[in-house]
């Protein structure tokens, strides 16, 4: 007979939701540092980035952040894959980043387009208050990251 503990080790339950999202993020952020970096050297935009300094700025800040996250999201997935202890805290601390780091780029970009959509600040914030406690309190990643 298996007991419940068993039952919870590995990648299964609701743990499968984040491992989703973080098989699929390093693919966008790659994404969002291609169009960021198109938008900064493509001839196309050099005249609208001439007349506003500051655009070219965010789009850098955004370019940077994406590489960031890229790396970031590369490292998470090693450790998730390899089940390594320090995974739930680096995993909390990327989602709490990742919260803060669109707040403030969304911030910064409401200069330039008021009326921006705050839907990349709400997924992040909510994915922040609903993963967060998970990683630091569900069992089933306190027994499946052991290594």
């Amino acid at each position: 007979m298996f007991s419940m503990e068993s039952d919870l080790i590995g990648i299964g339950g609701w743990l499968i939701l984040p491992v989703i999202g973080l098989a699929i993020s390093p693919f966008l952020f790659l994404h969002g540092v291609y169009t960021d970096l198109r938008i900064l050297f493509g001839s196309q935009f050099q005249t609208a980035l001439a007349t506003r300094p500051a655009l070219a700025g965010l789009i850098l800040f955004e370019a940077i952040n994406n590489t960031i996250l890229f790396a970031a999201t590369i490292c998470l997935n090693i450790l998730l894959y390899r089940k390594k202890r320090a995974f739930p805290t680096y995993m909390t601390i990327y989602l709490g980043a990742q919260f803060v780091l669109g707040l403030v780029d969304h911030l910064a970009a409401v200069r330039f387009n008021p009326d921006s959509e705050w839907t990349a600040v709400a997924r992040g914030f909510f994915a922040a208050i609903i993963w967060i406690p998970y990683f630091l309190r569900s069992r089933r990643v306190e027994v499946t990251f052991v290594h």
